[in-house]
């Protein structure tokens, strides 16, 4: 099949497929007349590709399992390399989820005394009701150093930029996305004039969420040449963000 029936079946574009093929991991076939060709073969590596991106894996990370096919074993998570890739993968996620039980009991202990705190002044008759007492955490998420984006110039911001783009989908509602404030300040620093790293709000931008099929916060989507390479779940290191980025920049 040729490279636009592939894109098609794959639910991609042929700028996707090509920058799969310059990293090894799609094949470099030419027919007679110099035209790209694929097979079956190569769009169940794609549909492997797509599938474990999809969970958050690195475009890197996905290497073993495509190698593991191109072996002739039945599954892409069939060999040692492979298995390997998933023990890290879940001692990613036991450290995330141990980071995010901390952030929730910080929650509970803040909700805990903006009761309290709010019930004393509510018992002054002074102060019938008494004001909302401020939280400690902070507001909303925009950061000093890292724009926010919305559905109006998401095309030219995002999709027409000369550099990649680093997109962090996130919510004022959201503590992870917080946590990732100084990490993406230090990011966008660190590679001025290479990537650009912007925010953009879901529930201020409900368009491009949905076009995009963003259900967690915080994802983060990079775009390079108007295309979607790689989407990533959940607060992360600032090391390893920046592992998962080493091929784009």
């Amino acid at each position: 099949m040729r490279i636009g029936e592939l894109a098609a079946r794959a639910g991609t574009t042929t700028r996707t497929l090509r920058y799969y093929e310059s990293r090894g991991l799609l094949p470099a076939r030419r027919n007679g007349n110099g035209h790209r060709t694929y097979d079956e073969s190569d769009l169940r590596l794609l549909r492997q590709i797509r599938t474990l991106q999809d969970f958050g894996f690195g475009l890197e990370e996905t290497r073993p399992f495509v190698e593991c096919l191109r072996a002739g074993h039945p599954e892409g998570d069939s060999c040692p390399a492979s298995l390997q890739v998933y023990r890290r993968k879940l001692g990613e996620l036991d450290t995330l989820i141990a980071e995010l039980g901390a952030v929730r009991e910080q929650v509970g202990r803040q909700l805990a005394r903006a009761e309290a705190a709010r019930a004393a002044l509510a018992a002054d008759a002074a102060v019938p009701g008494g004001p909302v007492p401020e939280c400690e955490l902070g507001g909303g998420t925009a950061m000093s150093g890292v724009p926010e984006v919305t559905d109006a110039d998401f095309a030219e911001e995002v999709l027409g930029a000369g550099l990649p783009v680093l997109v962090e989908f996130t919510a004022d509602w959201c503590p992870p996305c917080r946590q990732m404030a100084p990490v993406l300040r230090e990011l966008a620093a660190a590679e001025e004039g290479r990537l650009k790293v912007v925010q953009l709000n879901v529930d201020r931008n409900p368009a491009t969420t949905n076009a995009y099929k963003v259900l967690s916060m915080p994802t983060f989507m990079v775009f390079r040449d108007g295309e979607p390479l790689r989407s990533m779940v959940g607060a992360r290191p600032g090391r390893r963000l920046r592992e998962e980025l080493r091929d784009v920049l």
